[in-house]
């Protein structure tokens, strides 16, 4: 699938349509009058109640890599997102109290051993649109100070939280999973995380100015977006609707809508109205 994975950070870099990674973007420090008027803008919710109803109706397959792609995917992004974060967030090596150390990459994507240095700690992270904790899962298991994820799908959270407590029950901090939407979030954690993924999840969302309205308030100055989507072409849709939808079966039919794919014009559109740039 066509999908796109960056990271947008407050300082911003530019939206990736091209492939399975994210594209970055970056909140610059700034002030005035366009930020605060987004801030003080009501909150409407960006959730559409017939996507969470097909995504509730996944979770027996989430974590099964014979029924989700992503998995496969996850293994990747991790990858891309690791060493964005080191070189994003560097250490002084003389610094020995730095929150953000420097690791060499190694085979084991998703956790470094206790003897190692952890790439994401000292990092506050949140996963929206978690699903069942592929991402979530990963971030806390290298190191993130929190590993937040939100999505309003009951169904997929507790088969998040289920894994959770099975598979990382001797952990300081194990990931926390809410069920949220980003615009709820923002109402109680504003300038808070230093990292923030959103990945294939707008292609979900039928409007998406109260979104990224969110992220903005959400994002620390200097904070990274990680973002990933697909882009509407005709292509787009022969292979993740006619393709993997109805000829190969990799997801159920109607899991996605063309008419929410988003441009990279248009996207890139939503990021300068909320001060987030291309990293």
């Amino acid at each position: 699938m066509k999908s796109a994975l960056r990271p947008l950070r407050r300082e911003l870099r530019q939206v990736y349509f091209g492939g399975s990674l994210p594209r970055r973007y970056t909140r610059p420090y700034c002030h005035g009058a366009r930020l605060q008027r987004h801030e003080e803008s009501s909150v409407c919710s960006s959730v559409s109640e017939s996507e969470v109803q097909k995504f509730n109706a996944l979770h027996t397959e989430w974590w099964d890599p014979n029924k989700n792609p992503l998995i496969q995917m996850n293994t990747i992004r991790v990858q891309y997102i690791r060493e964005q974060v080191t070189s994003l967030f560097p250490r002084d090596t003389e610094t020995s109290n730095s929150p953000y150390p420097l690791v060499e990459t190694k085979s084991d994507l998703f956790e470094s051993s206790d003897s190692d240095h952890l790439p994401f700690q000292g990092l506050r992270m949140l996963d929206i649109g978690c699903g069942g904790g592929l991402l979530t899962e990963s971030m806390s298991r290298l190191g993130a100070e929190e590993a937040t994820g939100i999505d309003p799908s009951g169904s997929l959270l507790d088969v998040a939280r289920r894994r959770a407590d099975t598979l990382l029950p001797t952990r300081a901090v194990k990931p926390s999973y809410q069920s949220a939407t980003a615009e709820d979030w923002s109402q109680q954690y504003q300038k808070h995380y230093d990292v923030i993924c959103i990945l294939d999840v707008i292609e979900h969302i039928p409007k998406l100015d109260s979104v990224f309205q969110a992220i903005s308030t959400l994002l620390k100055p200097n904070g990274v977006l990680f973002m990933s989507t697909l882009n509407r072409t005709v292509g787009s849709y022969a292979l993740t609707i006619v393709g993997a939808e109805y000829v190969m079966g990799y997801v159920p039919a109607g899991t996605h809508d063309w008419n929410y794919y988003r441009s990279p014009q248009e996207v890139q559109e939503l990021l300068r109205q909320y001060d987030l740039q291309q990293a």
